[in-house]
């Protein structure tokens, strides 16, 4: 009887290990990704899953109207948003200006040629 009370804790402790490692994780970030979906509003800057952003105009139930340049709108369902967008720190940002040295890196043999 004693040997087969091992093999059954060890299982009973990979299914725990299992549940608090993989399971459980998984289920807050869907209902984190469900929360942000369901809790997006009329004027949030929002990236969807297609990397498009996009300025939420309206919302009817599960569809949203997005606007994604002046004047041009399209509609997604709820789901397809990935994140909500921080409008502060993108605008603080700026866009990203290439200089010469990212548009012609030197090759490093080149110079120990020169």
């Amino acid at each position: 009887m004693p040997d087969l009370v091992m093999p059954l804790v060890f299982m009973a402790f990979l299914l725990a290990m299992f549940y608090f490692f993989f399971y459980r994780p998984q289920l807050n970030r869907q209902r984190e990704q469900q929360d942000l979906q369901s809790g997006v509003g009329v004027g949030d800057q929002v990236m969807l899953i297609s990397g498009v952003y996009a300025r939420v105009t309206a919302r009817d139930g599960e569809d949203l109207e997005l606007e994604i340049a002046d004047g041009v709108r399209i509609q997604a369902a709820q789901v397809a948003v990935l994140r909500r967008v921080d409008e502060t720190a993108s605008e603080a940002d700026g866009p990203h200006e290439s200089t010469q040295a990212d548009a012609n890196p030197s090759d490093p043999d080149e110079d120990a040629k020169a």
